[in-house]
Formats: structure tokens, sequence, C-alpha cells
């Protein structure tokens, strides 16, 4: 009696198992993401770059882009004439910037030996650092340059070591100095690569670029009042007009017999700024000068073929993941979470010169999905220059489907180790069921006499 009970429990309880064990399953199937993202139309073509043959080297370099858009020998040891200020002009700022308004009497010492172009300071002069810096690099005098190195370092010596040092500091690995002010001298040696690196420090230092850029400085702190010109025609129209260029800020020129004429400029437009060096420009019959000339016809060829461009905005649709458990979409277009901007040749042309490479770091998502969700990275390369990598995100919702979810749970319970184990303890029981059932019918049998042969 108590084997026929177990079999009436099993007999009632089977319906409910076999139903959990034959459950339907949902099978679905990832999609590899496709790119679809168009390529520009047509671009304009490319200019040549201006002639560099008056001049011994050149080199234009765009801050955006960090980068040369044109260059002629710009790793050529040439001399350095009168950049050398520039390097003069950032280790007095970096000892003396905090002193500017502080009165100072000229000395012996600061005048002794000075060639080349002078104020004509006298010892006992009196006068604010601030007024010296205008004297040194607004005028380009040398003894003003030397009384401030002499200010900053107490001896020259001590100065023109700094200004090796600093070299060194920033990079400029072809460069040497032996005086302050660009005097010739066949050990002192520079590149045009070397001055750009100088000229990026310090176009940072707006004291300096003020100083620089000013066509005109009345000096302030002295008993009677004097005015100081810039001769830097590219920025002043103090000397003349032929050579103004409104684009350009600051910097320096200047000329020896051996080195030439070298110029160095900040060129500033549409949010775009180069950084302009020349060395070894020449005066040519009728007052042309190369140097000013070159650096004019390569800073306007820039801007005109150069500039910002929105490369990808946030609704450029880039590729797409799959979807799971929804029955509105089987997937998902990414677009990039940010629009990114550089400067580039006007020429480029995007899916040619522009590229992009997408990497995604899921291979589905389930439903639901909100816009923003992010799922991999864009990276854009410009030729094999690496641009920028953006996060790659959802461009929109995409709703969950309730029955495929509940559908996606059944699949999963019959993964478990709860169904495996349910499904063999099952078996087991049908198992048991019929060798009960069996069991008691012969049972059955044997006491009613029955036999079979």
């Amino acid at each position: 009696m108590r084997l026929e009970y177990i079999y009436t429990k099993i007999k009632k309880a089977l319906p409910r198992t076999a139903a959990l064990v034959f459950a339907a399953v949902l099978l679905l199937q990832l999609a590899l993401p496709a790119a679809v993202y168009a390529a520009d139309g047509d671009a304009p073509e490319a200019e040549p770059v201006p002639s560099l043959d008056g001049v011994e080297a050149a080199y234009l370099y765009n801050c955006e882009s960090e980068k040369a858009v044109c260059s002629k020998n710009p790793e050529k040891l040439v001399y350095p004439a009168s950049t050398v200020k520039l390097m003069s002009a950032l280790v007095a700022l970096e000892a003396l910037s905090d002193r500017l308004d502080e009165k100072v009497t000229i000395t012996a010492e600061m005048i002794t030996g000075v060639t080349g172009t002078r104020y004509g300071l006298a010892a006992g002069d009196s006068m604010t650092i601030r007024d010296l810096f205008y004297i040194a690099y607004t005028g380009c005098y040398n003894d003003a340059v030397v009384a401030l190195a002499i200010l900053a370092c107490s001896d020259l010596t001590a100065f023109i070591a700094r200004m090796n040092a600093r070299a060194g500091e920033i990079g400029m690995t072809n460069t040497h100095y032996t005086n302050p002010t660009g005097m010739h001298d066949r050990l002192m040696r520079t590149t045009a690569a070397d001055v750009s690196k100088l000229a990026l420090v310090l176009s940072g230092n707006e004291f300096y670029m003020r100083v620089t850029s000013e066509p005109k400085y009345t000096l302030e702190g002295t008993e009677k009042k004097y005015t100081v010109s810039n001769r830097n025609e590219l920025v002043s129209k103090v000397t003349g007009t032929k050579n103004y260029n409104q684009l350009c800020h600051g910097m320096n020129v200047g000329m020896t017999e051996d080195a030439g004429y070298s110029l160095t400029t900040v060129a500033t437009k549409d949010g775009a700024t180069y950084i302009c060096v020349i060395m070894g420009g020449k005066e040519l019959e009728g007052g042309k000068n190369t140097a000013y000339s070159t650096a004019n016809d390569i800073i306007a060829w820039a801007f005109r073929n150069y500039g910002y461009r929105e490369v990808v905005s946030t609704s450029t649709v880039i590729c797409e993941v799959p979807v799971t458990l929804s029955s509105d979409a089987d997937s998902v277009l990414l677009v990039p979470a940010s629009s990114y901007h550089c400067y580039l040749p006007t020429s480029a042309v995007i899916g040619t010169d522009i590229t992009f490479t997408s990497k995604l770091t899921v291979d589905s998502l389930e439903a639901p999905v909100s816009a923003g969700v992010e799922c991999g990275f864009l990276t854009v390369k410009y030729g094999d220059d690496e641009l920028a990598v953006i996060p790659l995100v959802t461009k929109s919702d995409v709703e969950g489907s309730r029955l495929l979810k509940q559908m996606e749970e059944i699949r999963e319970f019959s993964q478990s180790r709860v169904f495996i184990a349910t499904v063999v303890s099952a078996v087991v029981i049908t198992l048991l069921y019929y060798a009960i059932r069996a069991f008691i019918r012969a049972s059955k049998q044997k006491k009613h006499g029955r036999y079979y042969l």
C-alpha cells in the first residue's frame, strides 16, 4: 500500500515537471557592426607652398596641430643672430618678472664692452626694470639686454650658462649661446626648428608679447620721457608699411653680416596660431627684404590652405551594435559622444585623408537601452597621425519586449544548475514511477495467480 501511495503522488506531479523540461528557449544571433559614415564631397585643391629660395632656413609651425606646415632646412645649423634675444628675454623674465616696477641704477659693468645697436645707457642712469625690458626688446638695444642679464644673474657668465641650460630644457638640442645679444660669434649656432621651440614658450608670456608688439613705448620711469620705437616691420609701421602684417604679433627681427636677416613672429587668425621663423634672409636691390617677404607669403598661404574643420559631430552615425530582447529593433546606431574639430588642410578629404576606425567594447546590448550608453570608441586619423579617440554611444532609446524578456529568463533558467538538477530528478522519479508501477502489477498478478509463460 505504501508503494501505491507514492505512485499516486508521482502521477499527479508529473505533468508540471514535464512542462518545465520541455519549455521553449529563444536563441539570438549577434550581428557585426557596420561602418556607415560617408566620405567628403569635392575638396579644394592644395595650393603649392610659396618659394623659400630667398632664405637659408624657414619654419612655419601650427600651434593647433603641433606640426610644421612648411619648412626649409629646419635642422640646418645656422648663426642665430638676433634670435638670441628670445632666449635672453626668457631667462631675464623668469628671474625678474616680479620686480618690473623696481627702480634700478645702471652700472659701468652693464655697459662696458657692449657692441652692436645701443640705446645709449650711461652709468648712473635710473629707470625701472620694466623700462629696461622695453628698451631691450621693443627697441632691440644691446646695452639694455646686457643690463637685464646682469640684474638677473649678477654676472654675464652665469646668465649665458643659464641660457644654454634653458635651451636644453626646452629641447633645443642644436643650439649653443656665447652671448645674450646675438652679436656674431662663430661658436654660436641654432636651427630654425630650435628657434620655433623657444618662440612657442615665449608666446605664452603675456608681458613679453606685449613688449614686442608695441609699435612705440614711452619710458615713464626716467627723469626725461623718451620714446622707443619697434623696428620689426611686421608689427610696426614706424619704418614703413610695405611689410606690415596685421595678423602678426610680437617677437624679434635682426641681422648680422654673417647670419643675414633673422625673423620670428606669431600670426593669428580665426582661432589659429602660427609661429614663423626665418633665418638667413637677404636685402635685395630695390629694398626688398626676403625675410619679410617670405614670412608674409607663407603666413598668407597657410591661412588660405588650412582651417578648422568639424571632422565628426554627435549626429555622425559610425556603426551599429546588436540589441536583444526588443521587438522594435534588432540593433541601435552608435554616434560620437562629442563632436571633434581640428586644424587641417582644406584639401583633406574625409574618408580618404581623414580616416576612422571604430572598436566596440560590447558584443550586444540587452533592451531596454537608453541613449548615451558607451559601447566603444572611434579613432580619428589624418594620414598616419592619430588625431583623437572619441567614445561611441548609443544614438537613441530602444524599448524592451516583455515576452522576449520572459523567454530569455526561461532560457537562462534552463541552463542553470537548478534546472539541470530538476531534470535529473524528474528522470529518476519517472524511472522510479514506472519501476514501482511494474512491481505493483507484478505483485497483483502473483496474488491472483496469473502467470504468463
